[in-house]
């Protein structure tokens, strides 16, 4: 697998946040991820130790298979709830796959807080 993609996310304050992804092979076609685990973290920058957001305890990110992962699909969901709490302005997030023996970081970025004005 290539080097991480780079994907920056914007996410909206008060409202559920859903992103569907697609892990391809480098030939085009979908990788199959089925025996993998989707580890997803949020930081105020990539040295920090403060995690803002996570999918391994709370606040909590949801990563799961659309299918059964042969399809190479997933989504990253944030409740309504948890992005209502959320409490930073920008950061940096990264997701990696895992199936016990190879882990590779498939996606990285910047991300934003998006605050709500009517609440």
């Amino acid at each position: 697998m290539d080097l991480a993609g780079r994907w920056d996310l914007v996410i909206e304050e008060g409202v559920k946040f859903v992103r569907v992804f697609l892990i391809e092979e480098s030939d085009g076609s979908a990788m199959d991820i089925s025996s993998y685990t989707i580890t997803m973290k949020i930081r105020p920058h990539a040295e920090s130790a403060t995690v803002i957001a996570t999918t391994v305890t709370s606040p909590l990110i949801t990563a799961a298979f659309t299918g059964d992962g042969t399809d190479g699909k997933f989504d990253i969901t944030i409740e309504a709830a948890v992005t209502a709490v959320l409490d930073f302005t920008r950061g940096v997030y990264d997701i990696k796959i895992t199936n016990g023996t190879t882990i590779y970081r498939i996606l990285q970025g910047n991300v934003r807080l998006d605050r709500e004005v009517t609440y």
